[in-house]
């Protein structure tokens, strides 16, 4: 099976099949074969790893930069979010555009990221959130629609989304993939801070392309 992706890389995967004889297998019964599509990035192998417990042992020990290229692999435990990245990525540079994709947002953090947009340390921002949000967290949804609306700095998307990923640009382009949602989660999550253009724009033109009609943001233009 080939799989082509959005830069021109082929893959080529071998699936072992199901053995016959798997008597499990024939009382589910055979799903039609499809063909399967998916689109993938390649990185590079410069990695390092950093284990946390809390937020204040990152800001303790955070004095490192990522190098271009470079990925940052972190195991993370307690009072950690993805916000907590995107804090750290902020605290060394202004980004002149974010976009922010998690399944939910708590109240807090939804005060924060409005406050580093209206202090100018975010430009401009598209938060794309879960199906459940705009029901389950309609005190958010409205604030952010208001307020996004009044400021015209983005737009607020609400689809089937269950991603957990953070992109942007200032003085240098950066990805953040979580496991972990924009509000506080004990459990253990794992992170992966990367700086690469390439993948920072992989990210930004599929978000780009996701048609959303809520009435407060039909002028909306992706940027740049």
């Amino acid at each position: 099976m080939d799989i082509e992706n959005d830069f021109g890389l082929d893959y080529d995967f071998e699936l072992d099949p199901l053995d016959d004889d798997d008597a499990s297998y024939h009382d589910r019964g055979k799903r039609p074969e499809q063909p399967m599509r998916a689109s993938s990035y390649r990185g590079t192998p410069a990695i390092r790893a950093k284990r946390y417990s809390s937020e204040r042992q990152i800001e303790e020990t955070c004095g490192f930069e990522i190098a271009d290229g470079e990925s940052l692999h972190v195991i993370s435990q307690g009072d950690i979010d993805s916000l907590t990245f995107l804090r750290w990525i902020i605290r060394q540079q202004r980004l002149d555009y974010c976009l922010i994709s998690s399944w939910c947002i708590g109240a807090d953090d939804c005060d924060e990221i409005l406050g580093w947009i209206k202090s100018g340390r975010i430009g401009k921002c598209d938060i794309y959130v879960g199906e459940i949000f705009k029901g389950t967290y309609r005190l958010i949804w409205d604030r952010l629609c208001e307020e996004f609306q009044k400021l015209k700095c983005g737009r607020i998307c609400l689809f089937r989304n269950h991603a957990k990923v953070m992109a942007g640009i200032g003085a240098w382009p950066f990805v953040i993939e979580s496991s972990a949602n924009i509000n506080t989660n004990p459990r253990s999550e794992n992170t992966v801070i990367t700086r690469d253009d390439g993948l920072y724009q992989f990210y930004k033109d599929f978000y780009d392309k996701i048609i959303f009609f809520e009435k407060n943001f039909q002028d909306w233009k992706p940027w740049r």
